[in-house]
């Protein structure tokens, strides 16, 4: 992550202005060497899901229709995490030296009753 600062001196200008500064940043990664191929299925009846969010790091994907993704990665590991609302899914760490494909078995978690502190 690179960091950057911009200052805005309004000394030069003939219309009075505030000077300013504003800070952002800009990820640098390395180009990608392979294709990891994702595929998010519900663990008891294995049907994708669709529109898990997959990040590893600074790269980011989502699944299709099928529960398919695909990001393109430098070689390294990868801590692969998988999110969708009402799903839990384990972490995986992944080393990426070729092309690789991995199943992520995703876990139905059923909603919270908003009542449960008043049932007894």
């Amino acid at each position: 992550m690179f960091w950057c600062t911009v200052n805005f001196a309004a000394a030069d200008i003939e219309t009075p202005h505030d000077a300013s500064s504003s800070k952002f940043s800009v990820a640098i990664v390395r180009p990608p060497e392979h294709r990891l191929t994702i595929e998010v299925l519900e663990k008891d009846t294995k049907t994708p899901i669709a529109d898990a969010q997959i990040r590893l790091g600074a790269y980011g994907a989502a699944t299709d229709p099928s529960g398919r993704a695909e990001v393109a990665l430098p070689n390294g590991s990868y801590e692969l995490t998988v999110w969708k609302v009402g799903y839990d899914t384990p972490g995986l760490t992944v080393d990426i030296h070729e092309d690789v494909s991995v199943q992520v078995e995703a876990v139905i978690v059923p909603p919270e009753n908003p009542d449960a502190a008043w049932l007894m």
